[in-house]
C-alpha cells in the first residue's frame, strides 16, 4: 500500500516537471539531431562534384535551414548578453543646485553626482531638472 502511494507521488512530481522543462530539453534533441544529420550531408556532398550539382530545392533546404538556426543563434547570444532589470549597472544622477540660475561654479550650472542611486532617485533628479528648464 505504502508503495503505491510513493510511486502517485512521484509520478506527479515528474510529470509537473516535464511539463514545465520539456521544451527545452526538446530543442537540445532537435539540435543534436539536426547536427547529425549537417554531418552526415556534409559528408555526402564531399562527394558530389560541383558540376553535377544540388537539386534547387536541396540548396533551398540547406540555406533555410542554416538561417533558421543562424537566427536563433543571434537571438540567443543577444539574450545572454543583455543585462536584466535585476542586474543594472548603477547609474550617476545629474542634480541642479540650487544656484543654477546664478550660473554657479559647474559647466552650465549642472552638478554631478557620483554615487549609485535607484529609480526613484532618476525620477526625482528628472523631475528637478525639467521643473528648473
Amino acid at each position: 500500500m505504502k508503495i503505491k502511494h510513493v510511486l502517485n507521488e512521484g509520478l506527479g512530481d515528474e510529470a509537473h516537471t516535464m511539463e514545465v522543462d520539456h521544451e527545452v530539453q526538446m530543442a537540445r534533441a532537435q539540435l543534436y539531431h539536426a547536427a547529425k544529420d549537417a554531418i552526415k550531408l556534409h559528408k555526402i556532398l564531399q562527394h558530389v562534384t560541383e558540376r553535377e550539382g544540388l537539386e534547387g530545392w536541396v540548396a533551398a533546404k540547406i540555406t533555410m535551414a542554416a538561417d533558421y538556426l543562424k537566427s536563433v543563434t543571434n537571438y540567443m547570444e543577444y539574450e545572454q548578453m543583455a543585462p536584466s532589470t535585476e542586474s543594472v549597472a548603477p547609474i550617476t544622477a545629474i542634480a541642479m543646485p540650487e544656484d543654477a540660475s546664478a550660473g554657479g561654479s559647474s559647466a552650465g550650472g549642472i552638478a554631478s553626482v557620483s554615487k549609485p542611486i535607484g529609480r526613484k532617485m532618476i525620477k526625482r533628479s528628472e523631475r528637478l531638472i525639467n521643473d528648473k528648464s
